[in-house]
């Protein structure tokens, strides 16, 4: 019989299936608003002669010669120069050795501190399509905002962002855009690969309405900001325009996770965590709070389905008494992370240690003066 992933079947499953996207990991504004937009355009550019010039912890020189022959990046950068375009190579060239020039690309792009070694796993504050990398820290989340955004006969702000970030050269007028312009990669953007199972209630009805009243108001709310941004956007306004868009999208996840499950008395949010403003940080600290004990009590509440449904099938035996409990705990749930046998028994004292925490806070549900069921005090 196999064994029941744990990750797999008591997370991922749940929050996939119905939420759309897997808030596994954190995820930064600058993850949001690159997976959002990477969805929105449809494509990506992963644009490495972009990731050296910003990056010069990584790539401290940016023209081959014989000082680089010996860095890790050395013989791949001999290779490529000459592929690139004549713009790129006039860039590279004069940005190469001005390590102030460097210092500030990296602080206009590189502000939320999602830079890595590798462009495909970097997130850039962008304002292009040209900016979009294939980086998936965002789980999922923009492509989750972009399924209910382009739903319907009309998609005000699916439209404006289209148009913001996939603006032709001779019509950009941002400084981030403008600025990066002779680094641009002249192939243009790489289709995306891959499939995404769109949540059924991210989509709209036949009378053009989201059957759940969250997923309505973020739609609503999305509509109402591109209505209200769209001239300002179009002159010089646009960088504030898709930080709008972004403090949006990330507000529109708080706000459906916080509610998953919940048909009415939605949770209240205030978010302002200023020292010097007492009342309203107290009160942020509260909704906080209040948030995550709903985000608890849905996961305990699908895990507790999942239980029945997996005793109701009878594959794996009872799950109604301490001891049956154990054994699943030690035998029939895989805790393991790894897939390959080495690094699987590298995790055992880290397995062994997740079993007993997980029994630890199993019969603290099933003591003297807090004893429930055993598929309940497991769910917890």
């Amino acid at each position: 019989m196999m064994a029941l992933d744990f990750r797999k079947v008591f997370f991922e499953d749940i929050v996939v299936r119905n939420l759309g996207y897997n808030p596994r990991i954190e995820i930064k504004p600058v993850h949001l608003a690159n997976g959002l937009f990477r969805s929105i355009c449809g494509g990506y550019a992963n644009n490495e002669v972009l990731h050296m010039a910003i990056y010069p912890k990584e790539y401290t020189a940016l023209v081959p010669d014989l000082t680089t022959e010996s860095l890790p990046y050395g013989r791949k950068l001999k290779n490529k120069f000459p592929d690139y375009s004549p713009d790129q190579q006039e860039a590279l060239r004069f940005l190469n050795g001005k390590e102030d020039k460097r210092a500030m690309l990296n602080a206009l792009l590189g502000a939320d501190k999602a830079l890595y070694r590798l462009v495909q796993t970097s997130s850039y504050s962008l304002s292009h399509a040209s900016h979009i990398t294939t980086d998936n820290h965002d789980r999922d989340t923009g492509l989750w905002l972009h399924t209910i955004l382009k739903q319907g006969e009309t998609h005000p702000a699916f439209d404006l962002l289209s148009e913001l970030l996939m603006q032709e050269a001779v019509d950009r007028n941002d400084e981030l855009s403008l600025i990066t312009l002779p680094l641009d990669n002249t192939s243009g953007s790489r289709q995306l690969n891959g499939s995404y199972q769109e949540p059924e209630n991210a989509k709209q009805n036949s009378a053009g309405w989201f059957d759940g009243p969250i997923i309505q108001t973020i739609r609503s709310s999305f509509d109402v900001l591109s209505t209200n941004d769209e001239k300002i956007a179009r002159k010089n306004g646009k960088l504030d325009t898709l930080r709008h868009f972004v403090t949006l999208g990330c507000f529109s996840v708080f706000f459906h996770l916080a509610n998953a499950g919940r048909t009415h008395s939605l949770v209240p949010m205030i978010f302002r965590f200023e020292r010097r403003l007492t009342t309203l940080s107290q009160a942020s600290v509260r909704s906080y709070q209040h948030l995550l004990r709903s985000m608890d009590d849905y996961l305990y509440q699908e895990i507790y389905k999942i239980l029945n449904k997996l005793d109701e099938s009878g594959l794996y035996g009872s799950w109604d008494d301490d001891i049956a409990i154990e054994k699943h705990v030690r035998e029939s749930i895989d805790w393991h992370q790894m897939k390959t046998p080495g690094s699987r028994a590298k995790e055992e004292n880290k397995i062994t240690k997740l079993q007993q925490k997980c029994l630890n806070f199993y019969y603290s549900y099933r003591g003297e003066t807090a004893s429930i069921p055993p598929r309940e005090a497991l769910a917890h």
